[in-house]
């Protein structure tokens, strides 16, 4: 768990240039599992991690569209795989990466 870890959400129109779009601070991170797979000749592995913020008025542009959009954590990239406010309610919003590598 890492409260108050800052993400930057990036958003892209073409899915190559990435630019930083909101930085958000965490309420939670959780690891919810992680695998492992074999492609291309090697192994490689999945990290799915949920990131439990506050929610802002921009992010349902990110539910919108969840493929423009990409979380960066310490270093690593996370494509948004689910969003969630919970009864809509816009209290708080998880949002479910994994990252690949």
């Amino acid at each position: 768990m890492s409260v108050g870890d800052p993400i930057v959400i990036e958003r892209s129109e073409d899915g190559i240039d990435w630019q930083p779009w909101m930085t958000l601070h965490c309420l939670n991170v959780n690891k919810t599992r992680s695998t492992e797979y074999v492609e291309a000749g090697g192994e490689q592995n999945a990290s799915y991690v949920t990131f439990r913020v506050r929610w802002n008025r921009r992010l349902p542009e990110v539910e919108a569209d969840t493929t423009r959009h990409r979380i960066v954590w310490r270093g690593r990239v996370f494509d948004i795989r689910g969003y969630d406010d919970y009864q809509y309610q816009h209290r708080k919003v998880d949002l479910a990466g994994v990252s690949y590598g």
